[in-house]
């Protein structure tokens, strides 16, 4: 994961430095790894990858809040919490790979999240805070769905 670790280091020095927090500048998970990731090692990849950018947040002093974003499938109607761990959400996942995310830590946008616990979805130990988001989409009437793991 030496790789990675570069990465995610570059990626985060230029995020801090160039108002990429401002921008909500993204890392996706396929852009981490050396070799293409099957949608059922998405998670996985994600959760390690949380891991590596929270100690390499803490190695180098960043003031911010490291955090993963999981899109999920998009819902005619909102349907809440209806997965209780990491098979589940692979089984939800959209068409699009979690990201790592940065935010101050002053005002993360957790406004209209659900806060769950870690623990009950088989997270616990590798994030903070969990939280989950179900938003009318403007342009469709669908409702968009995600989760984040803050660190």
């Amino acid at each position: 994961m030496e790789y990675a670790r570069e990465i995610i280091l570059s990626w985060m020095i230029a995020t801090v430095s160039n108002n990429g927090v401002e921008r909500l500048d993204d890392l996706h998970i396929d852009k981490i790894s050396q070799r293409p990731l099957k949608r059922s090692e998405w998670i996985s990849f994600a959760l390690r990858s949380l891991s590596i950018a929270s100690k390499l947040r803490d190695a180098n002093q960043l003031d911010v809040t490291v955090a993963v974003g999981i899109s999920l499938e998009a819902r005619p109607a909102p349907i809440g919490v209806d997965f209780q761990n990491e098979a589940d959400l692979v089984s939800q996942l959209s068409w699009s790979p979690p990201s790592l995310y940065l935010f101050h830590r002053t005002g993360t946008p957790w406004f209209g999240a659900i806060e769950l616990d870690a623990e009950r979805i088989g997270f616990d130990g590798i994030c903070a805070r969990c939280f989950y988001f179900e938003l009318q989409c403007e342009s469709k009437e669908e409702y968009s769905r995600s989760l984040f793991l803050a660190c």
